[in-house]
């Protein structure tokens, strides 16, 4: 897509500065001037909106990087950062362009994230190919629950709306293919004229004999900042629920770090359940936090765990406030990619809301074959290690990633809501080295585009196509799926959908108002509610649905939020990318 935005931000450049050349003759240069003078004026009425017109082209700048060094924050990281013509530079609609780590106090927290911004409205005659890589986290949804439940509005920028989606659990689609895809399409009631696509992945759930025994390396974060907000009980909590619901014939290791990183618990078998219960009431947080080096010391005993055919996975813990050693999640992530590509599997479990690092602990996930959880209460600790637990640990896929091609013909424009920073070159589709998400058994990956069709769109067409790739867990060669987008899966009204579509959507709507996004403003919390209250009876009596309603009542009490400031110097319209006045 970024192509797209390049071409964009060229086109407006020469706009505004093409009359700037002078001409031979006096009528050429009288233009050039009065086109001057309007380039001035709107330059001037640009910085009166506080919108900077700038030339695009990449430029050295010094940009926010968060360091925690004890109390010390320091401002150090030089980043290149892509300037587009004639575009406000947050959260609007016609761009995506990270920033660096940075620091958000929200009342008693302290708590650090990386800004994505907000993805574009996309017209099919500049770009038809949308693609991105799985993502299977959950850590933004129950990180802003356990925030809302605290009575603190959670900072839009640890707001990622697909993880607010796949927090949840949807029906389960029996296959005995590796992938299930489905699709639903019906009306926006949030967006006039255009449509809302569903679309659902999900990996084949395996059979008690088709399950694989586990060689798991548990890290726990034992520094000081783990003794604050329960985080070292909840460790703990966790590590003796996922424990507990290990086989006898698994294996468990632990690796503790502070200061220094050492091996707590060597490889012993779950039977001897006592021993590594007794290891993990044990700890006890004191020190500095060098997650670079009980990172490389997990590793270390992963390798030496190592088999195949078992589910060899390092599984972190931690409130990811590092201070000492390397704390770029890149870094840490190079010094172990052999064995990443061999196999092993990464965990990380964030715990605690005050002096939390979302960043580090999500990005380690993502560069190191994982997933990214979060856990606020023994609630979500049963979800992800009971419920859920096969799906956290048995792997079925590496490297996924999604494709949609729409049709120019039917389809005129579509946005994606989230995958900010999961975003895939179309050409590296198919690339053997390009990472993409990891699938458990059962997984379901959940995607919400808004789609808008052409009018006297053929009835019978397919309006576009949605490929899958991926690897198997230990294998190389990248495995590729196809399936057409009929109008026939097209619903004629929202409540007509199917359920866990109109969830889907409402769980994305909530999102994209805590984010305050630009394309947020033509629909309230109420709005949101009234989708979850439409749901059918029995749907709506599962605790999730329960605690969603409670949520987005929640965020109406305390969201007294203005919109930002350069919405204001936009023309709103649903129908084409917002043009300045």
């Amino acid at each position: 897509m970024n192509k797209y935005f390049c071409l964009v931000a060229s086109t407006l450049f020469v706009l505004v500065l093409g009359g700037c050349a002078s001409g031979p003759s006096e009528q050429e240069n009288a233009a050039a001037q009065s086109q001057a003078r309007q380039a001035e004026e709107a330059a001037r009425q640009a910085k009166r909106e506080q919108i900077t017109l700038v030339q695009p082209k990449v430029k050295k700048a010094r940009a926010e990087s968060i360091q925690v060094t004890g109390s010390r924050i320091t401002n150090v990281e030089e980043v290149e950062i892509i300037s587009l013509s004639a575009i406000p530079d947050e959260d609007y609609p016609d761009q995506i362009i990270e920033t660096s780590p940075r620091l958000y106090s929200p009342g008693f927290a302290t708590q650090i994230f990386k800004q994505y911004q907000v993805n574009p409205t996309i017209s099919t005659l500049s770009d038809p190919v949308s693609t991105f890589a799985m993502d299977i986290d959950s850590g933004a949804y129950t990180l802003a629950k356990t925030m809302l439940e605290q009575n603190a509005l959670p900072s839009s920028a640890g707001i990622r709306i697909e993880e607010f989606i796949n927090a949840f659990n949807y029906q389960k689609q029996q296959s005995d293919e590796l992938f299930n895809i489905g699709a639903q399409l019906f009306p926006s009631p949030h967006r006039k004229g255009f449509e809302v696509l569903h679309l659902s992945v999900q990996t084949k759930q395996l059979s008690d004999a088709e399950r694989l025994n586990n060689n798991l390396v548990l890290v726990a974060d034992t520094s000081g900042s783990m003794a604050s907000d329960n985080k070292m009980d909840l460790l703990k909590q966790a590590f003796i629920t996922l424990v507990s619901q290990m086989d006898n014939q698994d294996q468990i290791a632990i690796v503790t770090y502070s200061d220094h990183a050492k091996v707590l618990l060597k490889p012993t078998l779950v039977k001897n359940k006592r021993a590594i219960f007794k290891k993990i009431n044990k700890l006890e947080a004191d020190g500095s936090t060098n997650a670079e080096a009980g990172i490389k010391l997990a590793y270390n005993v992963a390798e030496q765990m190592f088999a195949p055919g078992y589910n060899n996975r390092v599984i972190l813990s931690s409130d990811g406030m590092a201070n000492s050693g390397s704390t770029d999640p890149e870094e840490i992530v190079n010094q172990i990619k052999e064995s990443k590509e061999r196999g092993i599997f990464l965990t990380t479990v964030g715990v605690g809301a005050s002096m939390y690092n979302d960043y580090l602990l999500e990005q380690l996930a993502n560069l190191g074959n994982g997933h990214y959880l979060y856990f606020g209460d023994e609630n979500d600790i049963q979800n992800a290690f009971v419920d859920k637990l096969y799906e956290q640990l048995d792997t079925v896929a590496k490297d996924a990633k999604v494709q949609v091609h729409f049709n120019p013909d039917t389809v005129s424009e579509y946005r994606l809501l989230g995958y900010e920073n999961r975003d895939v070159a179309d050409h590296e589709f198919l690339s053997e080295t390009t990472d993409g998400g990891e699938l458990g058994a059962g997984h379901q990956v959940n995607v919400i585009y808004e789609v808008k069709l052409k009018e006297n769109y053929a009835q019978q067409s397919d309006f576009g196509k949605v490929s899958v790739a991926y690897k198997k867990p230990l294998g190389k060669q990248v495995r590729f799926i196809e399936k057409n987008m009929p109008m026939a899966i097209k619903s004629n009204d929202l409540r007509n959908a199917a359920t866990d579509s109109q969830l889907a959507f409402a769980a994305a709507a909530f999102a994209e108002k805590l984010r305050q996004s630009y394309w947020a403003q033509s629909y309230t919390y109420m709005d949101v509610l009234n989708i979850l209250n439409d749901l059918p009876a029995h749907y709506k009596q599962q605790g999730q649905i329960k605690e969603l309603e409670a949520l987005v009542f929640k965020a109406s009490q305390l969201d007294n939020r203005q919109l930002p400031d350069h919405y204001s110097a936009v023309d709103f319209n649903f129908d084409r990318v917002p043009t300045l006045q």
